[in-house]
């Protein structure tokens, strides 16, 4: 083999192992990048949370204060009945006064019907409060444990971020999928609003008939990674539809 071929071949490994070395550092960034986004993504996470108990610690606190305005409302309901129920038995037994003491006992009677008819308002707006209070923080707790839980893993494995956009709507952003072109974004909203999630932008645009079948499987079975999936397929199949 003549000196010149070895020195061609010496080269081309000497050119492998320096790609390999850039690819080593790359990928190095490419780690400590992922690290400081869940970092990041930990810490929003951990504030939401925070702000959601400090919610749901005031709402408590305002309901405690109405239990201890309807308590102190079905004293006062029991002895103004109390009250009543004297005011009629001297009614009664004073014939002499009924033209006078019939009208107090009116009175009293009008006042007891008001008492009860707040009373039975309060006690209905207390269990409503209560019911839509244990409703949203389940829903609400449930939903973004589930949506940062899958957000998470395709962000490691697939170069997805997360970014919410608004109280109730999450912009999902795909990377590294245009092999043309690597920082091409691709992106979809979704508003977790309501029983049902729903799709408020692709960009760019997916057909409706996709959108529509895929949403549909996501408010059935709930699995937001697998929708997640559908998504990204969708996209790889638009940018090879335009090569």
């Amino acid at each position: 083999m003549s000196d010149n071929r070895i020195q061609i071949i010496y080269e081309g490994i000497k050119r492998k192992i320096n790609e390999y070395d850039a690819l080593k550092a790359d990928m190095d960034k490419f780690l400590v990048d992922i690290d400081k986004r869940l970092s990041e993504k930990q810490a929003q996470f951990s504030q939401e949370q925070h702000n959601h108990k400090k919610l749901s610690s005031e709402i408590e606190s305002i309901n405690g204060g109405l239990r201890k305005d309807l308590t102190s409302l079905s004293q006062e309901r029991l002895a103004l009945q109390r009250k009543i129920d004297d005011s009629i038995t001297k009614l009664e037994s004073l014939q002499s006064m009924v033209s006078s003491m019939l009208q107090e006992k009116n009175r009293l009677l009008q006042l007891k019907e008001e008492a009860n008819a707040e009373f039975e308002r309060l006690s209905v707006s207390l269990e409503r409060r209560k019911e839509a209070l244990n409703s949203s923080e389940d829903a609400y707790e449930e939903r973004m444990m589930g949506f940062l839980g899958d957000a998470v893993k395709m962000e490691l494995f697939s170069g997805l971020r997360l970014e919410p956009v608004g109280e109730n709507r999450l912009q999902f952003i795909f990377f590294n999928l245009d092999p043309n072109d690597f920082d091409r974004k691709f992106s979809i909203i979704v508003n977790v609003e309501g029983v049902n999630y729903s799709v408020e932008e692709t960009l760019p645009s997916l057909s409706s008939d996709f959108v529509d079948k895929a949403l549909l499987e996501l408010n059935q079975d709930q699995q937001l990674a697998s929708f997640l999936r559908k998504v990204e397929n969708q996209f790889k199949l638009l940018i090879s539809s335009q090569d």
